[in-house]
């Protein structure tokens, strides 16, 4: 039997790796142990990245391609199928129209849209034209199917499919609450990226005479470029004996087994691996309802979700689950129960037989 040549476009261009490339990185590391032949084009940094070398090490055909130019991969002969992935709603147009008119069978894969982000002049044409031409379009959440058509001018994306991401705890890793006494721990995971990830919200209700009069303290595990910003808050607003700026963590089972909730005030999203995460750990959750944050949650049940990620109503979602601080334990367990029941155990291997089914 003939396999299968895949090969994926990258178009993530503002960094050397984002948390949006795990899907198709470990996916490619599937099909390579399938016996296909997979292919990446990502953007040519100084340093490669080091997914992107293991990647190489394990036989994936890498092209570093420059910034000005869409590299020679998209076009070239022998490939049964193009994966585009971009990290945002119309970062890939242009591998789409190259796809299009070359006549390359492609689907798309999107991770993450933002309402008040729209695709700029033709740009929007292209992105409906590409997502009609495709043979699948993956989207890691509901919501952003629904916004991909709304911003592509569609009733409907044709073929739309969820997929689900991989994650960094284990499919069954509940763990033991942590100890009562403690103070109630909150744990925000995320690029420090205030734009999108909304971190000055909880710092502003943190800092709310009712809060300040509470043991509660909050963790901003990650890096970004509002890192010393986001310090310079902390101080101005006196929060240090609140807040804490932990830096990037790898050890993810290890901030949920002394935290005892994950708080998300989003300002875009698309589905964060960090909601999986804490959920299959025994974590409830208190998010935003932005793009696909409340998808997996049920209010009072496994977490709170905030109506906007304005200051009034992640207070009042954070106020809910200080009143349930009681039966949080519980709600942990229902947490990680429906995590399992929504999520894969190797989400890779599914979305590689996606993949080979999508092949023509």
């Amino acid at each position: 039997m003939r396999t299968s040549a895949i090969r994926v476009i990258s178009a993530l261009s503002a960094a050397p790796w984002g948390a949006a490339e795990t899907l198709w990185a470990e996916t490619a590391q599937r099909l390579m142990a399938r016996g296909c032949r997979v292919a990446a084009s990502v953007r040519h940094w100084p340093q490669r990245p080091k997914p992107v070398a293991q990647l190489a090490s394990l036989g994936v055909e890498i092209e570093e391609r420059s910034d000005d130019g869409p590299g020679a991969l998209v076009t070239a002969p022998g490939f049964d199928l193009t994966v585009l992935q971009q990290p945002d709603m119309f970062a890939a147009t242009p591998w789409m129209n190259a796809c299009r008119t070359s006549g390359q069978p492609y689907v798309t894969l999107t991770h993450y849209g933002a309402l008040h982000e729209w695709p700029p002049g033709e740009t929007g044409l292209a992105l409906r034209a590409g997502f009609m031409g495709a043979r699948a379009n993956y989207f890691v959440s509901n919501a952003s199917i629904a916004l991909a058509a709304r911003q592509s001018a569609l009733n409907a994306v044709p073929r739309a499919v969820r997929v689900r991401t991989p994650y960094k705890v284990p499919h069954a890793g509940q763990l033991r609450w942590p100890a009562p006494d403690t103070p109630l721990r909150l744990a925000c995971i995320g690029r420090l990226d205030l734009e999108d990830k909304g971190q000055d919200t909880l710092l502003h209700v943190l800092a709310r005479p009712h809060w300040r009069a509470r043991n509660v303290t909050l963790s901003l595990i990650g890096d970004g470029p509002h890192r010393a910003l986001l310090q310079m808050m902390v101080n101005e607003l006196a929060l240090e004996n609140i807040v804490t700026l932990t830096g990037p963590v790898r050890d993810i089972q290890g901030v949920w087994a002394h935290s005892h909730a994950l708080v998300l005030a989003s300002r875009a999203e698309g589905l964060p691996a960090v909601i999986v995460e804490a959920m299959l750990c025994g974590r409830p959750c208190v998010v935003s309802d932005v793009a696909g944050n409340g998808e997996l949650l049920e209010e009072g049940v496994t977490g709170f979700i905030a109506r906007t990620p304005g200051d009034d109503d992640m207070d009042d979602a954070l106020e809910r689950l200080w009143d349930a601080r009681m039966k949080l334990e519980g709600m942990g367990a229902a947490a990680a129960a429906a995590a399992r029941a929504a999520v894969p155990p190797d989400p890779a291997s599914v979305f590689a037989d996606m993949l080979l089914a999508a092949c023509p």
